[in-house]
């Protein structure tokens, strides 16, 4: 019986260290996500927010852990590309662009455009979307699935024609 005690003690003392583990991933993770957003701060003139929705992926966890908020930092490159890469993008931004929201979606896939966002696939086709984004009232709404790719690219490309 005191075996089991034991076990069950060591147990439950790793799964402690798994979700400590985790919590201090997610916590990197969003620290990086914060530089991006002050490295675009600082190119655009904005005062972004961007936040990454942690618990979007329980279902599906990233791999790696910090992938969601890493994606989420994509799509804040992509913004700041159009402040460096196009004319009067700057000024566009720092005006319409106030936040960002990223979460992760599993059924992304299933999307379709109502007019308001875009679905799209790493090539940039709406054929089989990995990434959605949306641009309401100066906030940029974005899904993924863990197949998107591009998506600084996707980013910058969609935010171009909503600008």
């Amino acid at each position: 019986m005191r075996a089991i005690a034991v076990v069950g003690v060591l147990l439950a003392a790793g799964i402690a260290h798994a979700d400590l583990d985790l919590a201090n991933k997610h916590k990197d993770a969003d620290a990086k996500l914060a530089e991006e957003v002050s490295r675009t701060d600082a190119k655009c003139g904005t005062k972004l927010a961007a936040t990454y929705d942690w618990a979007s992926e329980k279902s599906a966890p990233g791999d790696p852990p910090a992938r969601g908020a890493e994606e989420c930092a994509a799509v804040v490159q992509g913004i700041r590309q159009i402040c460096t890469d196009v004319e009067g993008g700057k000024d566009a931004v720092a005006k319409k662009v106030k936040a960002v929201t990223c979460k992760y979606n599993a059924k992304v896939s299933a999307k379709k455009s109502k007019g308001k966002g875009v679905a799209t696939d790493l090539a940039g086709s709406p054929a089989v979307p990995h990434t959605w984004l949306e641009f309401t009232k100066s906030t940029l709404h974005v899904e993924y699935d863990w197949f998107s790719a591009n998506t600084a690219s996707e980013t910058d490309a969609y935010l171009r024609k909503q600008l």
